[in-house]
């Protein structure tokens, strides 16, 4: 799969995830964090997305993550872009790529946007790629 196919799969994800995470705030009280996961495949690849709290509030911190995965049989896979699609008054904070900290290189209104080289193998224990934005 096409680095540009794997970006437009987590972009969209991305967008639905967050749309039904903060949507589900709708109409409810005062509450706890929750965390809400979705996951998802495409052939050989499984994406995770974890969404930290669904029921911020003002000034707090969320964390988005997305999680990438090759099962057994597919290739290794390079991922060089990263791209977050979020509400537009969420404030971008921070990102990571496999635990390391990632240079912004680009923002937009509702988007985030880093780039790197990271290898995706399916067949290697801890050859799983994750990317984590921070946002308030």
């Amino acid at each position: 799969m096409s680095s540009r196919n794997i970006r437009r799969a987590v972009s969209a994800a991305s967008a639905v995830v967050v749309a039904a995470g903060f949507a589900v705030t709708v109409g409810a009280g005062v509450a706890d964090a929750a965390a809400e996961t979705v996951k998802w495949s495409d052939h050989f690849s499984q994406f995770t997305r974890t969404i930290s709290n669904v029921n911020p509030h003002a000034g707090e911190t969320i964390t988005v993550s997305t999680k990438l995965e090759r099962k057994v049989g597919g290739v290794l896979e390079y991922v060089r872009n990263v791209r977050d699609v979020h509400p537009e008054y969420l404030t971008f904070k921070s990102a990571t790529a496999n635990g390391k900290s990632i240079k912004l290189e680009s923002q937009g209104a509702g988007v985030a946007h880093i780039k790197g080289l990271w290898e995706v193998h399916p067949l290697r224990v801890g050859g799983n790629t994750s990317a984590t934005f921070e946002f308030k």
